[in-house]
């Protein structure tokens, strides 16, 4: 029962109201004293639990708002860490893009297209260093443009 449950609840010796409670519900019809002493003491008891009860709730609410602020700061967490990772993909995305600049010359070369500079040993150098410095040129120009629309 109510009496028994917030019985065990309390510490050696409790609380006489509870004891005087317990034994109107447990033999109504033995007490002369009127209902209205039994309701105050009733009231009495629960007045008792009721301050132990706002103490554990307003424990509870702190806890939950502490959770709360918790999941806020690890999603904020995510947030920096996914945009790092988006600043990298663009860094890398824009590398493979001039180095692909290279690509489309190198593969030019590899068509066994008759261009008169196959002959000439010092010309696929002087390629090469073109598409280099060509390629770091166009990867400069993304980084560049990346940091003035504050993308890195």
């Amino acid at each position: 029962s109510l009496v028994e449950a917030l019985t065990r609840g309390l510490p050696d010796g409790g609380v006489p109201q509870l004891h005087r409670a317990r034994s109107v519900i447990d033999t109504p019809g033995q007490h002369p004293e009127p209902l209205k002493y039994d309701v105050d003491d009733l009231e009495d008891l629960l007045e008792t639990f009721n301050e132990p009860i706002n103490g554990i709730y307003n424990k509870l609410h702190a806890l939950s708002e502490h959770i709360d602020d918790t999941e806020d700061f690890i999603n904020l967490l995510q947030d920096s860490h996914r945009n790092k990772l988006i600043q990298l993909d663009l860094v890398m995305t824009s590398l493979t893009f001039s180095v692909s600049v290279l690509a489309a010359v190198s593969s030019v070369f590899g068509m066994n297209l008759h261009s008169g500079l196959e002959d000439n040993g010092v010309a696929f150098s002087y390629v090469i260093v073109v598409g280099l410095i060509v390629s770091s040129l166009v990867f400069l120009a993304f980084l560049m443009y990346s940091r003035k629309q504050s993308l890195l």
